[in-house]
């Protein structure tokens, strides 16, 4: 199978991942995001996790898996359009609950370097 180098150049290790998120989440599988990105993407679902599952208990993120779904290279040469910018699609299963949630996460780069997230529900 022939990988992509760029998302394996993206790719990290779950004991990575747990080292470098700033939450208690264990983490594993593979993702474009760089350590602070991960780690607000995470707390975003933390946030998420109360309104996405009802239980007993307060509702709580206890793992995420996360997976590279779709790379979108640039295709524009319209410098400022998100099409020029490219996007990754990922999806980013947590266990909320004890119930696996699947959250579909796309990354944008933006022209000053940073990288815009947004969340959705994904389909299973």
């Amino acid at each position: 199978m022939k990988s992509n180098p760029t998302v394996t150049a993206w790719t990290v290790t779950a004991a990575a991942l747990l080292a470098g998120c700033a939450t208690s989440i264990p983490i594993s599988g593979e993702t474009v995001a760089g350590n602070s990105l991960r780690s607000d993407v995470a707390e975003a679902l933390r946030r998420l996790a109360p309104v996405t599952v009802a239980c007993p208990r307060p509702s709580k993120v206890e793992a995420i898996h996360m997976k590279v779904v779709e790379v979108r290279p640039p295709t524009s040469s319209d410098a400022n359009s998100s099409q020029h910018r490219g996007e990754v699609i990922e999806t980013w299963t947590a266990t909320i609950c004890g119930q696996q949630v699947p959250y579909r996460i796309s990354f944008t780069p933006r022209p000053d370097g940073r990288t815009d997230y947004l969340i959705g529900r994904s389909n299973p």
